[in-house]
């Protein structure tokens, strides 16, 4: 991947695609996605990792004594 590309991606706060970005490619290029297919799946990459964050900075201002589990 280029450096203009991840300063690019830095400069658009999509940190997260840097993290898939590679794998991404090797399954693009495996599986002949198209270049829509592979924009939704980076996208949703870096959807899922945000929510992951937030819910994980939510959790810590809960300042819950114990994490406790459905199960």
């Amino acid at each position: 991947m280029g450096a203009a590309l991840r300063e690019l991606l830095k400069a658009l706060r999509l940190s997260g695609m840097l993290e898939t970005l590679d794998a991404r490619l090797v399954q693009a290029h495996g599986s002949e996605l198209g270049h829509l297919d592979f924009l939704q799946a980076i996208c949703q990459n870096e959807i899922t990792r945000r929510e992951t964050a937030a819910f994980q900075h939510h959790l810590q201002r809960a300042k819950f004594e114990h994490q406790v589990t459905l199960e």
